[in-house]
């Protein structure tokens, strides 16, 4: 086929002297530069959000590292701040629970209560078969829209009742959960308060009568030594020495102590008024948790990719479950360590036995030191008003720490971390030192949530390279086989045998001579 002169030439002059297409004409430029000329901006915008993400990481990092100080007042200021807001949404995840079994019962009463009208109505406007045999005239079908228009009419009907049971039930749900909370509240301050007044007020009255008589079974105790009045005169001076301390504090410090009842009255006074509104912030947030539910796994499917957002999900069931069953099996626990304590103490007529079983019951949140924490200043107390009691106090709390340790924590809180006792120590010393009795509290299952995650993406990583993920597999792991992709394990090989050397030289076996 001969291709007309004219269109050749126009191609000719199209191209360049290489033979490449020009930019004019080039439609792979024309597709990257939009089809206007103007340049495409995407990739440089991801790169340019990421060169920042990077710099606010490290500057945050930075800040957290070496302005420690200031990081740390400006978050404790931001929490001060929302105090009630914490309290409340800490209240309505502890009584979420409660709330599910009230509306679980409420329902089902109901439903039965329903379905037992239902059957009613069925019974009282059922015709008898033989009225029906001897109708000769039926009446005429409706009209088809007229059908569809009543049925979609009474499925609305149907949905707004729906909502407005649904709704009616959590509010039952929500009232009886908060009448249970604040009448058990009520009933252990009614048990628990005066019991410590009266604690309180008689060891403030005989904390002289109970020192004298700690000097005097001293001394008894070293009376046929050289120490004893050394012991007695070492005791003179400490107690001049708080005397004198106490006059001059108090008479040169009499502003600070105004200052400080002040500021202890004020933050009693707001910790009420924030503990009100985070009854208030529980109520609505269990009113309406469906709502918020929904909204952040919206937000966390906005941001980001499907798969990462699964991902993210994960993460967040994975959290729930370890601080729920944490921190619920923690204050069941508590309970059942105090009432034990309580008992134990009454039984064997300890001193303080209310004060001191609130003190074990409160630090036994604490995992691992929780319960010897909270014996020291009880064992205090004790060794003040009897010196063998205490003795006694402190083998009680040897005991039930072994008896919470072996039977009542693992039947109660089970797996809930999936931390070893090692990494369960490591938390609670990092976290405790870090930020104090909070650390404590709450660095176990925080720790746990961050080792999950390190978990996974371990987990993830193998399953890429297509190695196991089973840890026993890599305990006797020498090295991997990167031909095969397979691991080797170590053999241990015994050390050969050494044959024991003879005295005597063996004779040279000459050459040519028989053996």
């Amino acid at each position: 086929m001969i291709s007309d002169p004219d269109s050749r030439q126009q191609d000719e002059s199209s191209r360049e002297p290489d033979g490449s297409p020009r930019e004019a004409d080039d439609p792979s430029r024309e597709a990257k530069t939009g089809g206007r000329g103007s340049l495409n901006i995407r990739p440089y915008l991801a790169v340019a959000l990421t060169a920042v993400l990077v710099i606010f990481v490290s500057l945050l990092l930075f800040f957290f590292l070496f302005r420690f100080d200031g990081f740390s007042n400006g978050v404790g200021s931001i929490l001060n701040s929302l105090q009630g807001i914490i309290i409340g949404l800490i209240l309505a995840y502890l009584l979420n629970p409660v709330m599910k079994f009230f509306e679980r019962g409420i329902r089902r009463r109901l439903s039965a209560r329903e379905s037992r009208v239902r059957q009613r109505s069925r019974t009282h406007t059922r015709e008898p078969a033989q009225t029906q045999g001897r109708m000769q005239m039926q009446e005429p079908a409706q009209d088809q829209t007229i059908h569809d228009r009543t049925q979609a009419q009474d499925w609305a009907h149907t949905r707004i009742r729906t909502r407005k049971r649904d709704r009616t039930v959590r509010g039952l749900a929500v009232a009886c959960t908060m009448v249970v909370f604040l009448a058990v509240v009520v009933v252990l301050l009614m048990m628990i308060v005066p019991q410590l007044v009266v604690s309180i007020q008689e060891l403030i009255s005989t904390m002289s009568e109970k020192l004298e008589a700690l000097t005097d079974w001293i001394n008894r105790l070293m009376r046929n030594t050289r120490l004893a009045g050394q012991m007695e005169n070492l005791a003179e001076q400490i107690f001049e020495w708080i005397e004198e301390w106490l006059q001059t504090n108090i008479q040169n410090r009499g502003g600070e102590i105004m200052t400080a009842l002040y500021e202890g009255v004020y933050s009693a006074v707001k910790l009420v008024f924030n503990i009100f509104v985070g009854l208030i912030v529980a109520v609505y947030v269990l009113m309406t948790k469906e709502r918020f539910v929904g909204q952040s796994k919206k937000l966390v499917y906005a941001i980001f990719k499907p798969r990462t957002g699964n991902a993210v999900m994960e993460v967040l069931h994975r959290a729930n479950e370890v601080f729920g069953g944490f921190f619920i099996g923690k204050i069941i626990d508590s309970l059942i360590i105090g009432c034990i304590c309580f008992t134990a103490m009454y039984i064997m007529k300890l001193p303080y036995a209310v004060l001191v079983s609130v003190i074990i019951g409160v630090t036994n949140i604490i995992p691992v030191f929780g319960p010897f924490i909270g014996a020291i200043p009880s064992v205090i107390l004790i060794f003040l008003v009897n010196p063998i009691q205490a003795l006694y106090f402190l083998i009680l709390i040897v005991v039930l720490q072994q008896v919470d340790g072996n039977i009542i924590g693992p039947k109660i809180l089970g797996n809930s971390t999936g931390l070893s006792p090692f990494w369960v120590m490591f938390a609670i010393l990092l976290f405790g030192g870090s930020f104090s009795v909070a650390g404590m509290i709450f660095g176990v299952p925080v720790f746990a949530l961050i080792y999950y995650i390190i978990k996974r993406v371990a987990e993830y990583f193998l399953g890429r390279k297509h190695l196991p993920r089973d840890t026993m597999a890599y305990v006797r792991l020498e090295r991997v086989d990167v031909s095969a992709n397979r691991i080797i394990e170590h053999v241990s090989r015994s050390p050969k045998m050494r044959q024991p050397r003879s005295c005597f030289r063996k004779p040279k076996e000459k050459d040519g001579e028989d053996s």
